[in-house]
């Protein structure tokens, strides 16, 4: 499972929030706020608390993420009912919306990182 402050970037990129925003909207620096997501272990309650409202989710929500369920579960629903995407995001909750954006990111992601295997490869 991701660290608290793996789970916080995600959530954050998903958002389209720069870390400036997020330490301007927390009253701390960029340079702490950028410690928070990198190398903080135990992030004090009240900044998790703050953090989870800023980014539209419960603390539990932000407790349990784990990307690698949702893009599991997406790819589980969309196979089983033969759902484009288009489809699957009009048919479903508001809330699950930000899991499959999530989905959305770490296929970019995954695709960015094969196009460099494949770059350095040849």
């Amino acid at each position: 499972m991701s660290s608290m402050g793996t789970k916080i970037r995600k959530l954050r990129e998903i958002r389209e929030y720069n870390q400036d925003y997020m330490a301007v909207k927390l009253g701390i620096s960029q340079e702490q706020y950028s410690y928070i997501e990198n190398k903080q272990k135990n992030i004090p309650t009240e900044i998790i608390e703050t953090i989870a409202l800023l980014l539209g989710v419960s603390e539990e929500f932000l407790n349990n993420f784990d990307s690698q369920m949702v893009i599991q579960n997406a790819i589980t629903g969309v196979s089983k009912n033969n759902m484009s995407i288009f489809e699957l995001i009009q048919h479903t909750h508001k809330n699950e919306i930000n899991a499959y954006l999530e989905i959305i990111v770490l296929l970019k992601d995954e695709i960015a990182e094969l196009k460099l295997k494949r770059d350095w490869g040849n």
